[in-house]
């Protein structure tokens, strides 16, 4: 399939090619050897980092790799490793700030190393049909599992039968074997939430993101478990389906604005349902935050343009990508999970309860 990447322009995702600046022929060692002054054997053994190069040939192979413009042939190098030094990247939707970040942190990671990184979006009532041709055809090095692909088991059961390295980034549930990365979901939507209550809100509503993903549930249970620790219930209703988009955010707003005792503060699934409750608020006319407070999750660049400024959890989502890469490159274990730290970020569309 044809994907967009930041800077490539349509197309897959791979690393560019570059030539020297006279000349249409791609430099080689043997050109970097000779403005070296050096061997093509110290020159190859600075390129695979061997430790016991003199620092004096190491400064002029680099600066001669420099000025030639040389760049490893990755394809080459595959062959010789036996390995195609493809990175597959499966979404089940391209849409939204998320799967952009994700698609910008494998591809910066795969640059560092070498890699190409190859993307496909994948039906949800066919994932593994989708998939197929695409996780043969290329000889996957390893392949990024992006929510909900992540726990799909037709998908996960054939990437163990053709013996397919795979990283599963925020899955549901845990595996016996394979590489898993993400946050941790409960713990953030908890914090949201007790960050509310310190502000004196006690009628909290929250806007549930996508179904079947991870962050759904914990997110909720997040939620349910700061109201127990604080001895609060919720109204019914409070609790009402949404989605990962500012439509979903605008239409669970509508239903919880409408209640006859509707909430003081609102938690949405993420920044992107968040600005949709923002817009919902501007349009039903109640002020944000002095009569509904909102938060959002993710950190994402519309937490800065929305007016006001979401308070929101700053999820490291390029960095996971970019640790799934390292995971496929350097694992040696059959198992490695992971779990990166989160952040919150306050801003002026919370503020302390004022009925």
């Amino acid at each position: 399939m044809e994907f967009k990447c930041p800077d490539q322009g349509i197309g897959a995702c791979s690393l560019p090619t570059m030539a020297t600046s006279n000349s249409d022929r791609l430099p080689t060692i043997v050109d970097v050897a000779r403005e070296a002054g050096v061997s093509m054997k110290t020159v190859s053994r600075v390129i695979n980092n061997d430790p016991t190069v003199k620092p004096k040939n190491l400064e002029k192979v680099q600066q001669a790799i420099a000025k030639t413009g040389y760049r490893r042939n990755a394809f080459a190098r595959g062959l010789r490793a036996r390995q195609s030094l493809m990175i597959g990247l499966l979404y089940e939707q391209a849409e939204g700030e998320y799967p952009a970040n994700i698609l910008a942190g494998a591809l910066a990671a795969c640059r560092e190393r070498g890699y190409h990184l190859m993307v496909e979006v994948v039906k949800g009532d066919s994932m593994l049909n989708s998939a197929r041709d695409f996780l043969l055809q290329m000889n996957f090095d390893g392949v990024i599992l992006t929510p909900p692909v992540c726990d799909n088991p037709d998908v996960i059961g054939f990437l163990n039968e053709n013996d397919i390295r795979y990283v599963r980034i925020s899955p549901l549930n845990s595996l016996p074997l394979g590489h898993e990365i993400g946050i941790d979901d409960e713990q953030a939507g908890h914090a949201l939430v007790e960050h509310l209550i310190t502000l004196g809100h006690r009628k909290i509503a929250h806007i549930l993101g996508d179904e079947g993903h991870r962050a759904t549930i914990q997110r909720l249970a997040g939620y349910r478990r700061a109201h127990d620790e604080a001895g609060l219930s919720f109204p019914e209703g409070y609790v009402v389906g949404g989605g990962f988009s500012s439509e979903a955010g605008f239409e669970g707003a509508r239903k919880l604005l409408a209640l006859d005792d509707p909430p003081t503060a609102i938690f949405a699934s993420n920044d992107e349902c968040a600005a949709g409750v923002l817009a919902c608020a501007q349009a039903y006319g109640v002020r944000v935050p002095d009569e509904l407070s909102v938060v959002g999750f993710d950190g994402s660049i519309i937490a800065d343009l929305v007016h006001p400024t979401l308070t929101t959890m700053v999820q490291p989502t390029q960095a996971m990508a970019a640790e799934a890469v390292r995971m496929i490159v350097d694992a040696r274990e059959s198992t490695e999970r992971k779990t990166l730290p989160i952040e919150m970020r306050v801003s002026k569309s919370t503020a302390a309860c004022r009925t």
